[in-house]
């Protein structure tokens, strides 16, 4: 499974601000209910925030990565926010985010949950790929990043 299968270019955010880290997560959780594939938002919210209590997934380098794996939804779902300006997040490195990826897998999808992680740590990781995505000027135009991105370093 790749990233571009399940993130479409409606739900990456640009140029959001949010006054925290919990603002941050119900605002993606409610965007990713856009996509249809939400059955309880609530359950979403819930898992996701039982996930930050166990270690924040405030990685590191600008970059966060909220998941789970939930009886909350019906199908893989990727929301990205590139922020207008830096949030703390708890990060690992101690430093404020300015990217979030959240990611919703089914409680099923071990195998393809831990590939999308996977995946999106190594296309994050790369601070020139965080500058452009940063920089995207439209949803298109960050969605088309990641799509070359994935096809230039993962192959399918």
């Amino acid at each position: 499974m790749r990233i571009t299968d399940i993130l479409s270019k409606e739900q990456i955010l640009l140029n959001k601000t949010f006054t925290s880290k919990e603002e941050a997560i119900r605002t993606l959780v409610s965007e990713a209910q856009k996509s249809g594939f939400v059955l309880d938002s609530t359950v979403v919210l819930s898992a996701i925030m039982e996930r930050e209590k166990i270690m924040s997934t405030g990685i590191g380098n600008g970059f966060a990565l909220p998941h789970c794996k939930t009886s909350g939804i019906e199908k893989t779902i990727g929301v990205v926010a590139v922020l207008q300006s830096p949030l703390e997040f708890d990060s690992l490195d101690n430093n404020p985010v300015t990217v979030i990826f959240l990611l919703l897998s089914t409680e099923n999808s071990v195998g393809n949950h831990l590939k999308l992680l996977s995946r999106i740590s190594k296309i994050m990781n790369s601070s020139l790929f965080r500058t452009k995505l940063i920089a995207s000027k439209n949803q298109q135009d960050a969605f088309t990043l990641f799509l070359e991105e994935e096809n230039e370093t993962m192959p399918i």
